[in-house]
Formats: C-alpha cells, structure tokens, sequence
C-alpha cells in the first residue's frame, strides 16, 4: 500500500530570479533551473 502524498508548503516566494558568479556576463552560463520546491529544500 502506498502512502498518501503529503501537502507541501513554501514559506516564500523567491525575489531573485537568478544566481551568477561576479564579473561572468549572465549570456556565457548556462541555465539550471530549480522549482520552488527544491529552493524550499536548499533554504
């Protein structure tokens, strides 16, 4: 029997859209992209 899911909740809304090492122009890296939940993981 499987476990029932279980209700997630994010205490906020990230501000900052990316995340860059200082003086690399933001066109040379490439894109990684997280969802709200894995940020809610990292914080």
């Amino acid at each position: 029997m499987v476990r029932p899911t279980k209700r997630r909740r994010v205490a906020f809304i990230p501000e900052v859209t990316y995340f860059k090492p200082a003086g690399i122009p933001l066109g040379a890296l490439e894109d990684v992209g997280l969802t709200v939940e894995e940020v809610e993981a990292m914080r």
